[in-house]
C-alpha cells in the first residue's frame, strides 16, 4: 500500500543557465499541504509524515546520487490550493492569496525536514526563503532550491 503522493516526472537537476555550472532542483508535489500535526498528535503515518517522505523521495531523485550542498543556497516554495467549491466565479476570480490556516511557517518546517540531509546539510544553509501561498487551477506544492554563489 503507497500512501505517498504522486511525485510529479519533471523533477529533474536542471542547470540554471546553459553555460553555467550552478545546478538547481526543483519538486513538484501534487496535492494540498497538509496541516502540520499539534504537539499532541504522532509523526507516525500520518498525512505530514506522507509529505515529508515525499519530498524525501523526490529530492533524492533530483539530487542524482549527488552529496547534500553544503554552502549557502536559496529556497522558492509555492503552495498552490484549490478555492472552495462554495465560492462564486466572481469570488473565485478576485482571490489570489491564501491567507487562512496552514500557516506559511510550519509548512516551511515541514519542508525544510524533507530536504535536509538530502539537497543540504543543515536547514541553516537557507540564507534566501521566498514562500507564497496561493489559489491555483490544481493543488500542489513547488519547491526550487540552488546554490548561492
Amino acid at each position: 500500500m503507497n500512501d505517498l503522493p504522486a511525485i510529479d516526472e519533471s523533477v529533474a537537476l536542471i542547470p540554471s543557465e546553459p553555460e553555467s555550472a550552478v545546478p538547481e532542483i526543483r519538486i513538484v508535489i501534487p496535492g494540498e499541504a497538509p496541516r502540520p500535526p499539534s504537539a499532541s498528535r504522532s509523526w507516525l503515518r500520518t498525512p505530514h509524515s506522507l509529505y515529508i517522505s515525499a519530498i524525501v523521495k523526490a529530492a533524492e531523485r533530483a539530487m542524482c546520487g549527488e552529496k547534500p550542498w553544503t554552502g549557502p543556497v536559496e529556497l522558492w516554495i509555492s503552495l498552490e490550493y484549490l478555492p472552495p467549491l462554495k465560492w462564486t466565479k466572481a469570488r473565485r476570480a478576485s482571490m489570489h492569496w491564501k491567507i487562512t490556516a496552514p500557516a506559511a511557517q510550519n509548512l516551511v518546517k515541514l519542508i525544510l525536514d524533507g530536504l535536509t540531509d538530502v539537497v543540504f546539510l543543515e536547514d541553516e544553509q537557507v540564507a534566501v526563503l521566498h514562500v507564497s501561498k496561493v489559489y491555483g487551477a490544481t493543488a500542489k506544492t513547488t519547491i526550487t532550491v540552488r546554490p548561492l554563489t
